[in-house]
């Protein structure tokens, strides 16, 4: 059951659960504990929290699980074994990662149509990334070739669910939102004559290279991030700028995962708006500032926000304490185009419209 944790109004998601102790304590034990429903054959259903996907944290919906075979006091253990049959879990030492594990089971996906691409975002057998057409193949029967970097467990379910697929071909690429002028790369499209048959409209990043091209754009990788593609001619860039450096961090480590620590876990970024901070405070200072993105700030805050963002996977704790320091210094005017209506403004003379 798809559970949706909303406001009392049924639509909007609940914010600053953080801030309120009781409700959080609330959310706590309907996560542990369960939800109690009333099943049509008039038998009680205790549903625990089970899984989500990434998208669906941020939307905050939860898939919860039912055992109907076991004693009540044994269901939250059963829970928990229905996770580590998805696959082998138990090597992962990282709350962060073991969410996002069992959430690749839990993505959404869609079926495929008579107009079949050359490349799909995939979640198979523990593994996530792109395929492609094998040009080399020589095998008359359909089959699937992973790479040992696209194994993030192991698992006996090979069913293929597909994410996403090709697009059309591209000239400038970077992801949105863009906070720093070196995430727009301009890659040159080449025209390799053998993969003609089996790659069509698909952006496809060279592997042999001192630095990949992903790991340019706010330091991206290729297992699921979307990128911004742009083929026409209209808009042109003239100078492009060196990629910041995008150091990845090192994940928390626990010997043992247990429930207690997942939901622990899920209420910490449940409501955790540090990167939509981290992107308003950016906006302003490069409005204000002389030098824009290219300032210290704006550096400083483009780095941050990628980070921000993958802590949901990572479980790193963003430190804000420079941020705050940094909106207490810019944050006595807005540009007109935030919209703080309750806010002093002035009309910008930038184009740095997000």
């Amino acid at each position: 059951m798809l559970v949706y944790i909303r406001d009392e109004d049924g639509f909007s998601k609940m914010i600053n659960i953080n801030r309120n102790d009781e409700l959080k304590n609330r959310y706590r034990k309907i996560l542990l504990d369960g939800v109690c429903l009333e099943s049509f054959a008039c038998k009680e259903l205790i549903y625990y929290y089970f899984g989500s996907s990434g998208s669906q944290m941020k939307e905050q919906d939860f898939w919860c699980l039912a055992p109907t075979k076991v004693k009540s006091t044994n269901a939250a253990y059963a829970v928990n074994e229905a996770r580590i049959a998805l696959g082998d879990l138990k090597k992962i030492q990282n709350i962060a990662t073991y969410i996002a594990r069992v959430g690749l089971y839990l993505t959404t996906t869609k079926s495929t149509d008579e107009d079949i691409p050359s490349a799909y975002q995939v979640r198979i057998a523990g593994c996530q990334g792109m395929l492609s057409i094998d040009s080399q193949s020589t095998m008359n029967d359909d089959y699937i070739k992973v790479r040992k970097s696209m194994m993030e467990f192991n698992s006996d379910d090979w069913t293929l669910e597909i994410v996403d697929h090709s697009r059309l071909n591209e000239v400038l690429v970077t992801k949105n939102p863009c906070l720093y002028s070196g995430d727009l790369r301009r890659l040159e499209a080449v025209d390799i004559p053998t993969l003609r048959p089996f790659i069509h409209d698909c952006i496809v990043f060279p592997v042999v290279e001192s630095r990949p091209h992903s790991n340019e754009i706010a330091g991206s990788d290729l297992d699921g991030d979307q990128y911004w593609v742009y083929w026409g001619k209209e808009l042109k860039v003239n100078k492009i700028i060196s990629p910041l450096a995008y150091t990845p961090m090192s994940k928390t480590r626990i010997p043992k995962i247990t429930s207690e620590l997942i939901v622990t876990h899920i209420l910490d970024i449940l409501d955790d708006q540090k990167f939509c901070i981290i992107s308003n405070t950016h906006a302003v200072i490069v409005d204000k500032h002389s030098n824009g993105t290219m300032s210290t700030e704006c550096k400083f805050l483009a780095e941050l926000f990628p980070r921000a963002i993958d802590s949901i996977k990572t479980g790193e704790q963003i430190d804000m304490k420079i941020v705050n320091k940094l909106r207490e210094t810019w944050y006595d005017t807005y540009p007109i185009w935030m919209m703080k209506d309750d806010k002093l403004s002035y009309e910008s003379q930038s184009i740095n419209v997000y």
